[in-house]
């Protein structure tokens, strides 16, 4: 067992030289973290729509909380230990109630409505293309 999994995480960890990171590509599925939310910056209603969203997801999914350090590094951050789709709360959210959803290994955008963000990341964690990313279950390096 001991091998077989040290075989599959070695295989699993890559590093991007365009995003100059390490990143732990897991199928959705198998990642520790489902998703994680951000507000974009540290100001009260940006943290207040996200941390409204945290709790909503956190019924359903493993979902964490994140606000330190730059977008740039909470993505990094997160990139390292496999969250497959990071979910920003930005003036978009504030105006048309959409977040941000970026999924790890493309690094690929597209913003969801807040209604409907649950039930997309639900399947898109089962390995859909729900949120219309390219083949988010394919995580292996081409």
């Amino acid at each position: 067992m001991e091998r077989a999994f040290l075989v599959f995480m070695f295989d699993s960890f890559f590093f991007d030289n365009k995003r100059k990171n390490t990143i732990l590509k897991l199928h959705p599925k198998l990642s520790p973290v489902k998703a994680a939310i951000f507000p974009i910056v540290k100001k009260t209603e940006f943290e207040n729509m996200a941390k409204k969203i945290f709790e909503d997801l956190r019924k359903d999914l493993h979902v964490v909380y994140d606000e330190s350090g730059s977008i740039g590094k909470r993505y990094a951050r997160n990139d390292e230990i496999g969250t497959p789709f990071c979910i920003t709360v930005d003036g978009d959210s504030l105006k048309n109630n959409e977040v941000t959803v970026r999924e790890r290994n493309s690094g690929e955008q597209v913003k969801i409505k807040i209604k409907n963000l649950k039930e997309c990341l639900k399947k898109a964690v089962e390995g859909e293309n729900i949120l219309g990313f390219g083949k988010i279950i394919n995580t292996r390096k081409k």
